[in-house]
């Protein structure tokens, strides 16, 4: 199976959550620095990550958030909005070319919550030969 592996050192932004009750302006700011940070990922010359020539037609994305064991929220986070706020992260995927879009009929997701050592954020996109 052909993978792609990105890690993203935190988790999302608190500014992501679909229910914080935030101005457009500082929401925009957010996604777009969020879809900015995967993109750099992507191409980081220190961290390699496998770009596939083409995107990738179809896919299982798995998504594992780590918590710190000093994050204060580690026990009560609530998993639909961890995936809604790594939206913006996803649609970096898609901009960097390793998905070729993130609708249903191609993306199957993988989501998983677990506590370690740093809070960070691990996508492993694998490649399926066609869509679902």
């Amino acid at each position: 199976m052909v993978k792609t592996i990105v890690e993203i050192p935190h988790l999302p932004d608190s500014n992501l959550n679909p229910n914080k009750r935030l101005h457009w302006g500082a929401l925009a700011d957010a996604k777009r620095n969020a879809k900015q940070e995967m993109m750099y990922a992507l191409v980081d010359n220190d961290n390699p990550v496998h770009i596939p020539d083409e995107p990738y037609e179809a896919a299982i994305l798995k998504i594992e958030f780590v918590a710190g064991f000093k994050d204060r929220q580690r026990k009560n986070r609530d998993m639909d909005n961890l995936l809604a706020s790594a939206k913006p992260y996803i649609d970096g995927l898609v901009d960097g070319g390793v998905l070729r879009d993130d609708t249903a009929v191609r993306l199957r997701y993988e989501l998983v919550y677990r506590f370690g050592e740093e809070a960070k954020m691990i996508f492993t996109v694998t490649k399926k030969r066609r869509r679902f």
